[in-house]
C-alpha cells in the first residue's frame, strides 16, 4: 500500500509545482531507479515484513529495516528477471508457455517447501517447549474467567469433580489466581477435595475499589462482593485469594478507593492501607462465616526492566538458540513485592484464622528469579506463571490444602 501511494503523491506533487525544481529532483538518477523498481519493491517488500514480523515480534523498527532490505531482492529481481523478459523478443510460442509454466510452479515448489519446513520446525524441541509455555490455563479453557459472580453461575463446568470429596474449595481473583489452576486442581484431587475456580481478569479480590487500565473499578468491586457473599452461603472447604497486587500497587496508573470511608490512594505508601483494609474485609467475612481463607502473595513479576518480555514476542532465533529467558535479581524481586506483600501479611495477622503463602523460594533461586528452569518455561509472560510452572508448586499447594482446609460434616 505505501509505495502506490507514494508515487501518486509525486505525481501530483510535480503536476501541480512543476517549476519549483520538484520535477528536476524526481529527474535525478535515484528517484528514476526507485520509479523503475517500484513495483517490484512493492511485492518484495510485504513478504519480508511478514518474515520480520514472524521472526522479531514486538520490535517496529526492524518492519522498517525489513522494507528497506527488501531493496535487495528488489534489484536481483529487476535485473535478472524483470528486464530480460520485458525486452526479449524472442520469448514465443514454446518458451512463453515453459515461462509461464515455471512462474506457476517455482512458487508452488517454495510454498511446499515452507509447509515442509513449518512442519520440521513445530516438532524440534525448542518449538515443542514454547506452545506448551504459551498453552493457556484451565480457568481461561473452561470458561471460569467471567465476570459472573459465583452465585449466578449455572452448571459445573468450572469444578472439577472428585468421587467421595471431603468438601469443595474454592480459589478466587483475577488472572494471578488462575495461573495456579492447574496446581490446585491436582492437589485438591489428591487431598480428595473438589475445587471451584472462578476469576475475573484484571480484578484483584479485595474489598475496595481499584480502577486503572482496563479495570472498571464499580463493577469489579460488586463482582467481589456478590462472590463473596455466595462463599458465605455455600461454605466451602477452603477459599484460596490470589490477586496481581504488586502490579495493582507498583503501578501509578492504578488508583485504589476505599468504599468505607472515601480515603483514595495513588502511591503504593497511600494505597497500603487501603489495599489491608480491603483484604482484611473479605478474610474476615469469609472466616467469621466459619470458612477457612488463604491469601496467596502475588508471584515474583520477572518484567520489571522488560515491561513486554514474553515467549511469544521472543525473537525465532533466539527462541532455537534457548536464549529467550529472562532473569531479575532476587533484591529487585523483594523490592517489588514488598508494599502490597507487607499490606497483605497485616491484613492477614488482624483476622484470626486467615492464612497466607508465599511462593517466591520456589520459583526464585536465592539470588535470582529466572523464567526458565532445566530447559523449562517457568512464567508464560512477565506477570503470569505457565501451566508447567503452576504444576511444580502442586506439592506445596497439598500441603497447604493439608494444612489448612476443612473436611466437610
Amino acid at each position: 500500500m505505501l509505495f502506490p501511494v507514494v508515487g501518486t503523491a509525486a505525481i501530483l506533487v510535480a503536476g501541480l509545482f512543476p517549476n519549483r525544481g520538484v520535477t528536476a529532483l524526481l529527474g535525478l538518477r535515484l528517484p528514476v531507479w526507485v520509479g523503475d523498481v517500484s513495483y517490484g519493491w512493492y511485492l518484495w517488500h510485504w513478504p519480508l515484513i511478514v518474515f520480520a514480523s514472524a521472526l522479531w515480534p514486538d520490535t517496529g523498527w526492524v518492519l522498517a529495516v525489513a522494507a528497506i532490505a527488501s531493496l535487495a531482492p528488489t534489484w536481483l529481481s529487476y535485473r535478472f528477471v524483470e528486464r530480460p523478459i520485458r525486452f526479449n523478443n524472442g520469448l514465443t510460442g514454446r518458451r512463453m508457455v515453459a515461462m509461464v509454466a515455471a512462474c506457476i510452479v517455482l512458487p508452488v515448489v517454495a510454498c511446499l517447501g515452507l509447509l515442509f519446513a513449518n512442519r520440521i520446525e513445530a516438532r524440534t524441541d525448542a518449538v515443542k517447549s514454547l506452545d506448551v509455555a504459551l498453552a493457556p490455563h484451565a480457568d481461561s479453557t473452561k470458561g471460569c474467567d467471567s465476570p459472573t459472580p459465583i452465585g449466578q453461575r449455572t452448571g459445573d463446568e468450572c469444578t472439577w469433580k472428585v468421587k467421595d470429596a471431603r468438601g469443595t474449595i474454592f480459589l478466587v481473583g483475577d488472572s494471578n489466581a488462575g495461573h495456579f489452576s492447574e496446581s490446585m486442581a491436582d492437589s485438591s484431587a489428591r487431598a480428595g477435595y473438589e475445587l471451584t475456580i472462578s476469576t475475573l481478569s484484571a480484578c484483584p479480590f479485595v474489598d475496595a475499589v481499584v480502577t486503572g487500565p482496563q479495570i472498571d473499578g464499580e463493577k469489579c468491586h460488586q463482582f467481589v462482593a456478590d462472590s463473596v457473599a455466595a462463599l458465605k452461603e455455600r461454605r466451602p472447604a477452603l477459599v484460596v485469594i490470589a490477586s496481581s497486587s504488586t502490579h495493582y500497587f507498583n503501578n501509578s496508573a492504578y488508583q485504589f478507593r476505599d468504599p468505607r470511608t472515601g480515603a483514595i490512594g495513588t502511591t503504593p505508601a497511600a494505597k497500603a492501607p487501603i489495599w489491608e483494609g480491603g483484604i482484611a474485609s473479605v478474610l474476615r467475612q469469609l472466616v467469621e462465616a466459619g470458612i477457612p481463607a488463604m491469601v496467596v502473595h502475588t508471584v515474583p513479576h520477572p518484567n520489571q526492566d522488560v515491561p513486554n518480555w514474553g515467549p511469544a514476542t521472543c525473537p525465532a532465533v533466539r527462541v532455537f538458540t534457548d536464549s529467550c529467558g529472562y532473569a531479575i535479581g532476587r533484591d529487585l524481586v523483594e523490592q517489588q513485592q514488598r508494599p502490597a506483600r507487607e499490606a497483605e501479611k497485616v491484613a492477614v495477622g488482624k483476622v484470626p484464622g486467615a492464612t497466607s503463602a508465599d511462593f517466591t523460594d520456589d520459583l526464585c533461586a536465592a539470588d535470582v528469579c529466572a523464567t526458565t528452569r532445566d530447559g523449562r518455561w517457568l512464567y508464560m509472560d512477565g506477570d503470569h506463571i505457565s501451566v508447567e510452572g503452576a504444576r511444580t508448586l502442586t506439592d506445596r499447594f497439598r500441603q497447604l490444602i493439608d494444612d489448612h482446609a476443612r473436611s466437610s460434616g
